[in-house]
């Protein structure tokens, strides 16, 4: 059977010799300090930023991080056919890292550049990709509520939550296009981790919700998706019944 292979390791960047004749001339010279030597060994490295002005943006791409290492994708993006507002950022970017089946993630330092950058297209190893806008609230935990019933009220589904020790903040629609809204609701908390109260009393994440009795449940989708390994109790299978059939037959 054939095994899948990702993209070979990136090569290492070896510094220039200058940069190692300038600390070693530092580290042999007997006036230098401690500090000295210090600002020698980390001369090549991005200068220092209050982490308050240090924002991580993200692109995601998953099939391109599975195909391409982080040199090759670096490498694109530091093209001149990227558009201009991406070269004139570039100052402003580092710390690039390449997440497997998700995408790419980078910090940017400039605020100006951050409200530039959202939603700019870029073409990455000849793949199209968008990066995402920024939003200070992009971290909030939330859950999505799919196949809701027609009489499920967006009220009541407020009242659950409230009633279940789980405040929203926000409800939305999941997915919004033009002046379509889908059925399904995204419900957002004041936290960035997942409240005790979308636990169940046996300690498994909150899979499924009956707003209405008689109605079939709608199920939630955890922004943390190890929780979505666990099924919804209504879709786990039921003790096999013996069958006189069957029974026979062995």
């Amino acid at each position: 059977m054939p095994t899948t292979r990702g993209p070979p390791p990136p090569p290492r960047s070896v510094p220039d010799d200058s940069l190692f004749r300038a600390s070693l001339q530092r580290l042999n010279d007997d006036q230098a300090t401690d500090v000295d030597h210090r600002f020698a060994a980390l001369a090549p490295l991005p200068t220092p930023v209050a982490p308050e002005l240090c924002t991580r943006m993200w692109i995601p791409a998953g099939k391109l991080t599975t195909e391409h290492n982080v040199s090759e994708i670096m490498a694109s993006l530091d093209s001149d056919s990227q558009p201009e507002l991406w070269r004139e950022a570039k100052p402003h970017l580092r710390d690039f890292m390449r997440i497997p089946y998700q995408g790419i993630s980078f910090v940017c330092t400039s605020d100006h550049a951050l409200q530039r950058l959202g939603g700019a297209q870029l073409t990455i190893c000849d793949t199209p990709a968008t990066i995402r806008k920024y939003s200070r609230y992009d971290k909030l935990y939330y859950v999505d509520l799919q196949r809701l019933p027609a009489d499920v009220s967006d009220p009541l589904i407020y009242d659950w939550f409230v009633a279940r020790g789980a405040r929203p903040i926000l409800i939305t629609p999941t997915q919004v296009l033009g002046e379509f809204k889908s059925r399904a609701r995204t419900v957002y908390f004041n936290s960035v981790k997942c409240s005790d109260a979308l636990f169940e009393p046996t300690g498994e994440p909150l899979r499924e919700i009956v707003f209405v009795d008689g109605e079939k449940p709608c199920f939630v989708q955890h922004r943390l998706r190890r929780y979505n390994r666990i099924k919804p109790p209504s879709l786990r299978s039921l003790p096999r019944r013996p069958s006189d059939v069957s029974d026979a037959s062995m």
